[in-house]
């Protein structure tokens, strides 16, 4: 069988992806499918079918716990016999080994989720950092651009006749020549 790209992933239909998914979390899908359902054009479709799961698995927690407490409510209030105290034990045990393999389930489950939100985090700090990367280079662009503008107007007038605000731009510049602190 081929192994999924990221791209055949995005274009599976929702039960071709679940279905992967499940694979995934039983342990069947080969390593190049696990890698590809944590790719960034990925992530969200596979975060959103683990919580779909996990509310899936509550459920089936609840419905599982009702049918227990039915079976009880049976065995002991309604029609307390040995044959129904038989029947509750072993709707007891059945729900115990059920209950193991669910509760392993959603742990997978849960550990996944994990997974998907710090690779969510990673990938919203990797971009924030690029941004921030990004915003750094056009501020030291406009920098440049402007002390470029500032050297040429100062290029432009003659010392004796610069206005005080040219004086005050080219001090905080470091660069009046009529500044007798800069000098000493």
């Amino acid at each position: 069988m081929r192994v999924p790209s990221p791209e055949d992933l995005v274009a599976m239909s929702d039960a071709e992806f679940r279905a992967l998914v499940h694979a995934e979390l039983a342990g069947r899908a080969d390593p190049q499918t696990a890698e590809a359902m944590r790719h960034p054009w990925v992530l969200g479709r596979w975060r959103n079918s683990l919580e779909r799961l996990r509310v899936t698995t509550d459920g089936q927690f609840e419905a599982r716990d009702a049918e227990l407490e039915a079976a009880r409510i049976d065995a002991e209030e309604i029609r307390p016999s040995d044959e129904s105290r038989l029947a509750l034990a072993l709707a007891r045990e059945s729900y115990q080994r059920w209950r193991a393999e669910a509760v392993r389930f959603r742990t997978t489950v849960e550990d996944r989720l994990l997974e998907a939100a710090y690779l969510h985090d990673r990938l919203a700090q990797q971009a924030d950092a690029e941004a921030a990367t990004t915003e750094l280079e056009e501020l030291r662009r406009r920098v440049a651009e402007l002390e470029a503008a500032i050297a040429a107007h100062r290029a432009r007038i003659h010392e004796d006749d610069a206005a005080e605000p040219d004086r005050a731009l080219w001090r905080l510049l470091g660069d009046d020549p009529g500044d007798t602190d800069a000098a000493a």
